[in-house]
């Protein structure tokens, strides 16, 4: 006999970029952090004794990567920041920033 169930799981998770930008010396000049954190709803099948879990602990975990979604339009907005940094002849900035 086999019995299998489903488990709606509503999971928050981060996924955060972070840029570092340095010279041509390798000295430190900028940094911008983007939070991508998401949410999402989804459904777990959860078998009755499955070999790869031991007590359900495997049951919550992301062991994958983020959907494309989270990152889909960041690139152009990196792009615009760094020309942006680029372009403005930003000053370096502490390291105790980075």
């Amino acid at each position: 006999m086999a019995t299998f169930g489903l488990l709606p799981a509503y999971m928050s998770n981060q996924a955060n970029t972070e840029i570092k930008i340095y010279d041509k010396n390798l000295n430190f000049v900028n940094r911008f952090a983007y939070d991508n954190t998401y949410t999402s709803l989804r459904t777990i099948w959860i078998s009755p004794r499955p070999d790869h879990c031991i007590l359900g602990k495997c049951l919550f975990l992301n062991t994958g990567s983020p959907p494309g979604f989270v990152y889909s339009g960041m690139g152009p907005k990196i792009e615009e920041d760094v020309l942006n940094s680029i372009q403005t002849g930003r000053t370096p900035v502490s390291a105790s920033s980075n």
